[in-house]
């Protein structure tokens, strides 16, 4: 099974941008530093941004391959472990795209459970983080949607196999 975010994400991304873009330039001309640092923190998060949401996520009895261009590593089943979090109820910063969505971590990743997937994925852990949403909330570009049931009990089915082997 693969799985990709939609293609105006990304442009949304970039959009972001700009105008932290045209602040650095408008500060530029007075402060060079404060000019630098609005171009460079922007440009950071942007390409943090670009790496979190372009990936491709192939799932399947092995475990799961990150993919993004020419990168590519996997992750057994036995590194993995899956949980479901439900955001529909909770105060969280900012508001949640998607009521639920699955997550994978490695034993080394520590995601606090208040955070959102997406956050998670581009301030801390951009290239190893995996998540996948469904039962999206309202209209907007989807990042990782999957059918949530039929994905969950696919993962677990994957996950049994690989511990018997």
């Amino acid at each position: 099974m693969t799985v990709k975010s939609e293609k105006s994400v990304v442009l949304i991304g970039l959009l972001c941008v700009l105008p932290f873009l045209f602040l650095s330039y408008l500060f530029f001309r007075n402060s060079v530093a404060v000019g630098v640092i609005l171009i460079v923190v922007p440009v950071i998060l942007c390409g943090r941004f670009l790496v979190a949401v372009c990936r491709t996520f192939q799932f399947d009895d092995t475990g799961i391959t990150i993919s993004f261009f020419r990168f590519r590593k996997l992750y057994a089943w036995n590194e993995v472990t899956m949980h479901r979090e439900n955001y529909e109820n909770r105060i969280t910063f900012g508001k949640p795209q998607y009521k639920n969505c699955i997550c994978f971590q490695t034993t080394k990743m520590h995601k606090p459970r208040a955070m959102q997937p997406l956050w998670y994925c581009l301030l801390v852990h951009p290239f190893g983080f995996v998540f996948v949403n469904f039962d999206l909330l309202y209209q907007a570009p989807e990042v990782y949607p999957v059918d949530g049931e039929c994905f969950a009990n696919k993962c677990e089915e994957w996950q049994n196999q690989a511990s018997c082997a």
